[in-house]
């Protein structure tokens, strides 16, 4: 009984790392810096992120109840591009480049933040940017 126990903490160990490096890739931003003046009582969410080339940022957002929303994605570079993405897998949206409007269903909904394919950015230098999902006025 011993020798599985030491087999089974030698596994964990050697796995170990490897998970932890996948979990920080895929890591879910809570909304941050919510006295920008920005925020409304509108706002469903909102966080501000860096990403770089050829890497990609989650948020994870939870709709309350079916209503329409208003996506923005703000940043200096025009590479930059986004994909909402409802719980059961299937994707809301294509690539979005700054702003998407249309019915969210009641749900959790990831959106995906990364580089267009071809874009002009520099591997590993990082580019600010800031989402707001928000109730249309």
């Amino acid at each position: 009984m011993n020798k599985v126990k030491q087999s089974c903490a030698v596994i964990c160990l050697c796995v170990l790392p490897f998970l932890v490096s996948c979990i920080k890739k895929n890591t879910v931003q809570e909304p941050r810096d919510l006295s920008d003046s920005t925020m409304t009582s509108d706002t469903i969410f909102y966080v501000k992120g860096d990403v770089a080339a050829p890497e990609i940022n989650k948020h994870t957002i939870a709709i309350v109840a079916d209503e329409r929303c208003k996506i923005h994605l703000a940043s200096d570079h025009p590479g930059l591009i986004y994909v909402v993405q409802y719980e059961d897998g299937m994707n809301l949206t294509g690539q979005t480049y700054s702003t998407w409007e249309g019915e969210m269903k009641q749900g959790i909904y990831t959106i995906t933040v990364g580089w267009m394919r071809g874009s002009d950015s520099t591997p590993n230098t990082q580019t600010s940017y800031s989402l707001l999902v928000q109730k249309p006025l």
